[in-house]
């Protein structure tokens, strides 16, 4: 993958919104596998189906600069990383963030609820974008994650994001994810600020971003 993310540019004729629409399925395709009990004869044919599409997808592989997954900046509010749990960014100012999060089946650990890893990189994500909404790209440091109660999946959840102080480079965030007043998780985190955000300038500088 292109790092900072500028050395990425779109190949003839690629269009963002079907793309994204094509990780919202694949997105939807874990999620129905995750659900689905299916007999043998199902198991044989979908692997054979599933076999034929990794063939045509390796048919179209090219090298990380080049290539559009996760280089997609604010499709679903995540870069189109299917990787990572549906996000959402509702508002973010002055290193503050509200969003939401929804989780399926297909994150499920132990116990019927959310893998605790799942929680953390979802908390990661959204902490990663407070930065992105400054104008800056930047790493985790450190992120410590304190789990309050068995998250749920199949319905939206609440993210808060707050940087509660910087040194230089260094931004100190905490997180919480909640619902109503049920809290889930709480995470505090450093980030270091590792390169100016170039793909979209237009968010250095503003107070307020609003994401769809």
């Amino acid at each position: 993958m292109s790092w900072p993310f500028e050395l990425w540019s779109a190949p003839e004729g690629f269009d963002a919104d079907e793309y994204a629409e094509m990780l919202g399925e694949l997105r939807g395709l874990l999620a129905a596998v995750a659900d689905a009990a299916p007999d043998p004869a199902h198991v044989r044919k979908l692997t054979a189906d599933l076999r034929a599409l990794r063939g045509e997808l390796a048919a179209c592989a090219t090298d990380d600069d080049h290539a559009p997954f996760g280089q997609q900046h604010n499709i679903d509010g995540d870069h189109g990383l299917a990787s990572v749990p549906q996000v959402r960014v509702l508002r973010s100012a002055d290193g503050s963030l509200d969003g939401e999060v929804t989780f399926t089946r297909w994150h499920v650990g132990g116990g019927g609820t959310v893998h605790g890893g799942m929680v953390g990189v979802a908390l990661d994500e959204l902490m990663g974008r407070s930065q992105i909404a400054l104008g800056w790209i930047a790493r985790t440091a450190y992120l410590t994650v304190s789990y309050r109660a068995g998250t749920p999946w199949g319905r939206t959840l609440s993210v808060q994001v707050r940087t509660t102080r910087s040194e230089g480079r260094k931004q100190f965030l905490e997180a919480r994810l909640f619902d109503g007043d049920q809290l889930f998780a709480e995470a505090e985190a450093l980030f270091v600020r590792v390169s100016p955000y170039p793909a979209s300038p237009a968010l250095a500088g503003r107070p307020t971003l609003e994401v769809r």
